[in-house]
């Protein structure tokens, strides 16, 4: 294991250690002054077109959010994952309800309902991970979806990743195929992060 890996597994499994601290109650309260700060974002009001992350377990808690926007008119696509082909697809959903579990368990349409849009055409994109540094660096769950992802998004889109502030960190651990995000919102505020 490499260097810049295995500080990234390090980093992951504090993280972790954190969260499952959190209790249902706390991890409701800090996603809804999380929901709260994107909601206030100019940027968050114009942007018609957003994709965010489904939340599982011990994440900023999505489901609220996807719904909301769903009831202001935003166009709100999901990722779909297709493993076979170690892909991400944004795909525009219309209720959560009719979200099923995919191949990593996470929540996304069933075949029928798939309903994909170019990666171009996305305002904003809404990014987990599982570790953050103030310059937007971001450290995932390692299977390296959303850099893929990301790469090919329009260099005008906004990525705006969704953390609790115990998994702010001072420098996180990346390499060249990383790719980091514009902004970061925790329970304490919005971060600006300063992207090259």
């Amino acid at each position: 294991m490499n260097g810049e890996k295995e500080k990234k597994e390090l980093l992951r499994k504090k993280i972790r250690n954190l969260l499952n601290e959190f209790s249902p109650s706390l991890l409701e309260e800090k996603s809804k002054l999380i929901e709260s700060h994107l909601f206030s974002l100019p940027e968050y009001k114009k942007f018609s077109t957003v994709m965010f992350y489904v939340s599982t377990a011990k994440e900023v808690s999505t489901h609220d959010m996807i719904k909301t926007a769903l009831s202001e008119n935003k166009k709100a696509a999901v990722p779909l994952i297709v493993e076979s082909q170690n892909i991400m697809l944004p795909c525009v959903i219309t209720d959560l309800k009719d979200l099923i579990p995919g191949p990593l368990g996470i929540l996304q349409p069933p075949k029928q309902k798939i309903k994909t849009v170019s990666v171009s055409s996305l305002d904003l994109v809404i990014v987990p991970g599982m570790a953050f540094d103030k310059k937007g660096n971001r450290v995932g769950r390692g299977r390296g979806f959303y850099d893929r992802f990301l790469k090919l998004s329009n260099p005008e889109t906004l990525k705006i990743a969704l953390a609790f502030s115990c998994q702010i960190v001072e420098q996180a651990p990346v390499n060249k195929t990383d790719i980091a995000v514009d902004k970061i919102i925790t329970e304490d505020g919005i971060i600006n992060c300063k992207t090259k």
